[in-house]
């Protein structure tokens, strides 16, 4: 049986290993936190009256047209979803709200010089922003300049545009201004922020984050390897195999051989080592892998194998690209 690793336990580690796992191969999946799920996780709130319950504290919510591989997978899951009400409220740092939407319709505690206007400006951007993914141009402009381009004034950015930019946990810790629009955008696509048409955006009863719960009761009850706390050191390729060194959470240092490996982690989060010239085996285990920021509401998947692999199976990345991940 191929034996595959995973690098990364976020969404694309978790859908590779569903999805390898359905292909009859041993899968092993590594993660350097103590759960699964990445950015999609919760978090317990104790109530007034003693009890506790779990909210999501990252991921809430999925764009159906979008993710149509998830929401097939969560039957087999046995999960269950709902549209989400997707309205919002807008607030300054010191929690006096200035705006809010209730049945998707605006409602304002503070006077505006233009509520119409307001109201115009975000529809007119959630309805046309989705230019700068299809048109090469703005491929380098920030969000600053595409909004000075299209004449968004002081009030939309304040009191709608940089709150809600903020807000998107894929997005660099610097002023929104500064975000690539097209980063931004390609994330609020994705999750059905923005779009040409509105979209009923979904969320698994129970939080999303049971979502990663069921994945790792799956993956369990198949037989799945997952080393959770575990955070991959190096790959390595000595001969016919790969290599992967780790060190576990009991420190203790981990040295297994698999067939392929898929690294399902941000780009930033991989590194090649220096290799001198004379090591061309662990050179050609170690593609150039440029640290870059990650990409909007995706991970990066690479794929390692041997140089022994049969003449039948053409590439391994060939596979990947065959699977559906989530």
């Amino acid at each position: 049986m191929t034996k595959v690793a995973i690098v990364g336990g976020g969404a694309a580690g978790m859908g590779a290993a569903i999805a390898l796992t359905k292909s009859g191969m041993d899968v092993s999946l590594f993660e350097a936190e103590p759960r699964l799920g990445g950015h999609c996780f919760g978090a317990s709130i104790s109530l007034w009256d003693g009890r506790t319950v779990r909210v999501d504290a990252g991921v809430s919510d999925f764009n159906p047209a979008v993710l149509d591989s998830f929401r097939a997978l969560l039957p087999e899951l046995d999960l269950r979803y709902s549209p989400v009400n997707q309205d919002i409220s807008f607030m300054t740092p010191e929690r006096a709200t200035v705006w809010f939407s209730r049945g998707g319709q605006p409602q304002f505690r503070r006077r505006l010089d233009d509520e119409r206007k307001f109201v115009d400006d975000i529809g007119r951007f959630n309805r046309t922003c989705s230019e700068v993914l299809e048109d090469a141009t703005y491929a380098d402009w920030s969000a600053q300049r595409y909004l000075d381009e299209r004449q968004y004034p002081a009030e939309f950015r304040r009191f709608y545009f940089d709150p809600r930019a903020q807000a998107e946990f894929s997005m660099p810790d610097k002023p929104p201004d500064q975000y690539s629009i097209r980063r931004l955008v390609s994330s609020w696509r994705m999750q059905g922020i923005v779009g040409p048409e509105p979209t009923e955006r979904m969320a698994v009863h129970g939080g999303m984050h049971t979502y990663c719960e069921a994945v790792e009761r799956w993956l369990r009850e198949r037989k799945v390897s997952l080393y959770l706390s575990t955070r991959v050191a190096g790959i390595d390729r000595p001969g016919d195999v790969i290599r992967l060194r780790a060190i576990d959470r009991e420190k203790s240092n981990l040295a297994l051989s698999f067939d392929h490996v898929i690294i399902a982690t941000n780009a930033s989060d991989v590194t090649a080592a220096p290799c001198s010239d004379d090591n061309s085996t662990r050179r050609s285990a170690l593609p150039s892998v440029r640290p870059k920021p990650r990409s909007s509401g995706s991970a990066t998947i690479v794929a390692v194998r041997p140089e022994s692999t049969p003449a039948s199976v053409t590439s391994f990345s060939g596979l990947i690209k065959s699977c559906q991940f989530f």
